[in-house]
């Protein structure tokens, strides 16, 4: 029964290393132009130079923009799905109380304090497994 338990713990183990290999990110960073007359633009910024930004914006249209036509720069975080910007969720892997089954990446954690006598930990094995109690 021992045996059993263990080679079935080997083969979970070596089931999410091997998926952690094949894991894909996306590396496009998304950055939200303020420009001077107030107006906002999100997408990529292609490149720069001394004097221009080449841009281009979440709806494809690529532009040359004079740096001192910039005020603001900021990376954000999320996604645009059809077109509209959806803001990362800091909390996708609990709810008000309890944990949801969305896993954490790996190498981030949280501990949390529900009322002070309800302490949660929890942290990212890999990014697909995730140690949690409280």
């Amino acid at each position: 029964m021992k045996a059993k338990f263990i080679s079935i713990l080997f083969f979970v183990i070596s089931v999410v290393f091997l998926n952690v290999s094949f894991a894909q990110t996306d590396t496009t960073l998304l950055t939200r132009l303020i420009l001077t007359d107030g107006s906002e633009l999100i997408g990529t910024v292609i490149s720069d130079d001394e004097v221009h930004i080449f841009f281009q914006s979440s709806s494809g249209v690529e532009m040359k923009i004079k740096k001192d036509l910039i005020k603001e720069t900021e990376i954000i975080h999320g996604v645009i799905h059809e077109g509209i910007f959806i803001r990362r969720d800091p909390n996708r892997t609990r709810l008000f109380f309890a944990p949801t089954a969305r896993t954490l990446p790996q190498g981030k954690g949280y501990f949390s304090a529900y009322e002070i006598f309800f302490p949660f930990i929890a942290y990212g094995v890999t990014d697909f497994l995730t140690f949690a109690g409280g």
